[in-house]
């Protein structure tokens, strides 16, 4: 990806995370502290801290994405509560690859607001459950709608969703987009094309120019 792709995908996400920011900070989230239960951060699930990343959570709330309002909304839930909504146990992922997955495996997560010292902002940040971290680097098959960001398409992402109604124009969870990345970088797309890829499976917790997911050396099946 040349410098011109990275920016643009930078301000994308840039102005996605403050329009998370405003959301949480609108009448749809409002701080777990006003309701009636706090709500508590499963260590299972929360990445430990790298110090030499600069990036850390800047608090404890858990949110999660609301189809029905298209925003964040917070979650009061115990460990144990979670746990057991999303697993306390890693999925078998050991068979043969490419594992096909489905979108409901990976929007099914939490977020957290974190500081990304590269950027010297908050960001919604994501809370991967530990079945999900078990994908992580695997070879993995998934259908959606490809998106262009450029016209060289050197910037490309799948969605769950066709455009019209995607992340980017604020009717979808930012888990429902992933950065792709092709091994056939002559290939060219259309808007919307609906296809099904196969590549490697990255999570992302610490880079803030991309999106949750990236899917490494993807090509057609």
């Amino acid at each position: 990806m040349n410098c011109k792709s990275k920016n643009l995908l930078a301000r994308i996400l840039v102005i996605a995370a403050i329009s998370g920011v405003m959301i949480l900070q609108g009448c749809g989230a409002e701080p777990a502290e006003s309701q009636s239960e706090t709500a508590a951060v499963p260590e299972e699930v929360v990445d430990q801290e790298e110090a030499n990343t600069g990036n850390y959570f800047t608090e404890d709330t858990l949110y999660r994405w609301n189809d029905q309002i298209f925003d964040l909304v917070p979650v009061a839930q115990s460990t144990e509560d979670y746990q057991q909504e999303l697993g306390s146990q890693s999925a078998d992922y050991s068979g043969p690859e490419p594992i096909e997955i489905e979108w409901e495996v990976l929007t099914n997560i939490r977020f957290r607001l974190r500081y990304y010292s590269s950027v010297d902002m908050e960001m919604l940040a994501p809370v991967f459950p530990r079945a999900l971290k078990a994908l992580d680097g695997k070879k993995v098959t998934i259908t959606g709608f490809v998106i262009p960001f450029d016209e060289d398409q050197e910037l490309l992402a799948l969605s769950a969703n066709a455009f019209a109604a995607c992340f980017f124009c604020g009717q979808a969870s930012p888990a429902t987009v992933i950065s792709m990345y092709l091994k056939n970088s002559n290939r060219r797309y259309k808007m919307d094309d609906f296809k099904k890829l196969t590549g490697t499976l990255e999570l992302n917790l610490d880079n803030p120019n991309e999106f949750y997911y990236i899917l490494r050396d993807a090509e057609e099946i």
